[in-house]
């Protein structure tokens, strides 16, 4: 069984008892390599991988398929968002200041 040696909020919602039952592959994104986070890990006796910069093509099929198409959409709702959010901020400080 894990041990439960942290009272983050995290941990809290996972169950209590859970065993590992995989090793997690990590690019080198600079995240991924977050003191906090591999702590984390190592808390929960997770044994994690990390992929060398340049191999995700190789060793994840499915971030170069899948999740490369969701990050491009979501990316592209966030722009345009922003864009709107922007423009309304800039009206709403024109009308403001020509008051």
């Amino acid at each position: 069984a894990v041990h439960r040696q942290c009272d983050c909020s995290l941990c809290d919602r996972a169950a209590p008892e859970a065993e590992a039952t995989g090793n997690p592959l990590f690019d080198v994104f600079a995240s991924h390599r977050c003191k906090s986070v591999l702590d984390k890990l190592t808390d929960h006796h997770i044994h994690h991988v990390f992929i060398p910069a340049g191999c995700t093509g190789e060793l994840q099929p499915l971030d170069l398929a899948v999740n490369d198409q969701f990050k491009g959409k979501i990316k592209a709702l966030f722009t345009v968002d922003a864009f709107k959010s922007i423009l309304t901020l800039s009206r709403e400080t024109s009308s403001f200041s020509a008051n």
